[in-house]
């Protein structure tokens, strides 16, 4: 409650005028951090501003009138979020669970017929669409209706509604006093959240995304330096070796996802890793994969990148210790770090080898899984580049591409007068870096294309395989049908092709749209200081844009490459924000539909937005001028006419046997 005191009487000053009250959950909302009162001067009736600790905000008034609303300014400081897929409806579960073998012609009618229904009667209860909309946990047939999850560094997490904007649920989590730094999908059901806390500790919670109720959470000795996720899925799923087995909501079984948290790489000589989860199904898997796995820590203030290789002989079940294999250090006075990236480990990729759009015969992208991008920016004197035939030296932009296993330095370019804000983007073999040119006084976009060489690649391969037929023969383990993977040990270093544009915008963010199948066109998604998001597409950041006039070939025509122009000019359809602002735009989050075509991108920062984006067209749908009627009624003559033509084949038939 809220209580307004007379000050101008000091005999009554300690006996309130009015108590206003309000059925709000403090519990959920924290304590209060401060209170602004207003007087209506006309009905001499008062009101008042709450702001609690978790940075909501409400409204109270006097005369009974209690909450007269509330808004959640917590998500004005989102720290993660991710786009949650929701479980299918009642018919189209269905239809999921017979996709194992090829449905059969009456089969396939019967499902329409179930949708069919289920439409006619949403229609029926007079709302439409609104109604099919109704239930915000249920997906549609396209997997467009999503549930939007996201954290606040204020501790609260929120279920939000793709088709409405709605907050489904809200929670706060069991750790007032924690930082939270970030969140993670252990399942599709399941999120894991983690965080630090002020006693120099750390504190992670597993939170089931579709109701926001928390499972379980455990606080930690040690900070988390290091959180890396493992392509290491497991049957069950618990936060410590004291927890009870976390359960989902899912009739199917869940495989879930595991983790490596690092403790003491930044302020300790003895770092270890923990797996999550604990358990012993957990640990005997993750020893099958230990000693190929290598652990990166990046230290941004102190200019250093270091990878770690997991050893055995951990103090408790779950913790190994880690020897450092590598490290890249750059002079702290000289060169900074701007922007670290690395490849998506879920990053589906359609097809490995390009086309022969530049006039060369196809080659093999390289696709190298532990791939980091760095972006330093020299500045000072111990940092300035003499330039070759120039009397005076410039600072530059320096970009890296550095294999996550071995350390090697495969990729380096300097970018003369280039100076931060940098902003790198990664996307199969693919690097986009975003920056300001000093000297021209105008923003640029470098991209870097690698592909792998040819006669390097399959003499490392001819090495690799004669390695293999020596171990075969003195009766190695060995299994014939292991997949061929990238290597890190004996990939040789790639070619690369290169172009850079100009660009005219500021940019604030750089990620990537992904789809169902990698098979749509890559669209970069900008988040510009303008307030908007811009779609940058494949063709005109592809590095392999020919420079001249000439008239494109056919092989051209075929990749989409269209000629080199040096600056990037956007029309307005390549901004799925369109007229509405987004301000101050931190990260994009995006994720794939049912439909190939169509990606669903979030952007969080001091607004939220939310959109459906189309990087190569709508080329799975029907498009809006689409003559539908004509469509149904050739539908329907044919079923008329094979209704006809079956009753005259059984009156052919009965007049020959007569």
């Amino acid at each position: 409650h809220v209580a307004i005191h007379d000050l101008s009487e000091v005999s009554s000053a300690d006996t309130p005028v009015e108590t206003l009250t309000s059925d709000l959950d403090y519990a959920e909302q924290g304590g209060v951090e401060a209170v602004f009162a207003q007087v209506l001067k006309k009905s001499g009736k008062f009101r008042a501003l709450v702001l609690s600790e978790t940075d909501a905000l409400t409204a109270v008034g006097s005369g009974g009138t209690g909450l007269l609303w509330t808004r959640e300014e917590a998500l004005a400081s989102v720290v993660g979020s991710e786009i949650v897929s929701l479980p299918l409806a009642s018919h189209l579960a269905q239809a999921a669970a017979s996709a194992g073998h090829f449905p059969g012609f009456v089969e396939r009618l019967k499902l329409q017929a179930d949708g069919l229904v289920e439409t006619l009667g949403d229609l029926a209860r007079g709302t439409g669409v609104a109604a099919a909309e109704e239930n915000l946990l249920e997906s549609d047939h396209f997997g467009l209706r999503k549930l939007v999850v996201v954290l606040s560094a204020t501790g609260k997490m929120f279920g939000l509604s793709s088709t409405r904007g709605e907050m489904v649920w809200m929670r706060r989590l069991p750790c007032p006093s924690c930082a939270f730094e970030g969140m993670e999908m252990i399942t599709n059901e399941l999120a894991m959240v983690y965080g630090s806390t002020q006693g120099g500790q750390s504190f992670c919670a597993v939170v089931e995304a579709l109701s926001g109720v928390v499972k379980d959470s455990r606080t930690i000795s040690r900070p988390v330096d290091v959180l890396a996720k493992m392509k290491l899925y497991l049957p069950s799923w618990q936060i410590g070796p004291s927890s009870a087995p976390i359960s989902t909501s899912a009739t199917t079984p869940r495989r879930y996802r595991s983790f490596l948290m690092g403790h003491g790489f930044k302020d300790s000589e003895n770092p270890v890793v923990s797996l999550l989860p604990p358990t012993p199904e957990a640990i005997s898997a993750f020893e099958a994969i230990r000693p190929k796995t290598i652990v990166h820590s990046i230290d941004v203030l102190g200019g250093t990148l270091k990878g770690f290789a997991v050893k055995k002989g951990g103090t408790y079940a779950g913790e190994y210790p880690v020897e450092e294999v590598w490290t890249v250090a750059f002079l702290a006075d000289a060169e900074k770090i701007c922007d670290v990236k690395t490849t998506d480990p879920d990053e589906i990729v359609h097809s490995p080898v390009s086309g022969m759009g530049d006039g060369r015969a196809p080659r093999r992208k390289y696709l190298n899984p532990s791939l980091i991008a760095v972006a330093t920016q020299r500045s000072g004197a111990e940092g300035k580049r003499a330039l070759p035939g120039v009397a005076y030296s410039d600072p530059c932009v320096m970009l890296y591409l550095i294999d996550g296993i071995t350390g090697k330095i495969i990729f380096r370019r300097a970018q003369k007068f280039g100076q931060g804000p940098v902003h790198l983007g990664i996307a199969e073999n693919m690097v986009v870096m975003h920056y300001f040119n000093a000297k021209s006084n105008v923003f640029e976009i470098t991209t870097v294309e690698l592909y792998e060489d040819a006669l390097k690649t399959a003499k490392a391969e001819a090495a690799a395989l004669a390695v293999e037929a020596r171990a075969r023969d003195e009766d190695l383990d060995h299994d014939p049908n292991a997949d061929a993977v990238f290597s890190s040990l004996i990939a040789p270093v790639p070619t690369s092709t290169q172009r850079t544009f100009l660009f005219t915008k500021s940019v604030t963010t750089l990620e990537v749209a992904k789809t169902r199948q990698g098979i749509t066109s890559k669209l970069f998604l900008a988040g510009l200081t303008s307030h908007q998001i811009a779609g940058l597409s494949y063709n005109v950041l592809d590095a392999r844009r020919p420079f001249g006039e000439a008239p494109p070939t056919k092989d051209q025509i075929a990749d989409g490459i269209i000629p080199y122009h040096p600056v990037i000019k956007l029309e307005t359809q390549k901004y799925p924000t369109y007229n509405t602002t987004a301000a101050r735009v931190v990260h994009i989050t995006s994720a794939p539909t049912f439909l190939e075509s169509t990606s669903l991108v979030f952007a969080y920062g001091l607004d939220l937005f939310y959109t459906r984006v189309t990087p190569s067209g709508a080329f799975d749908l029907l498009s809006e001028d689409f003559n539908r009627p004509f469509l149904a009624a050739t539908v329907s003559g044919v079923i008329v006419l094979l209704a006809l033509t079956r009753r005259w084949s059984r009156q052919k038939r009965l007049a020959l046997l007569w």
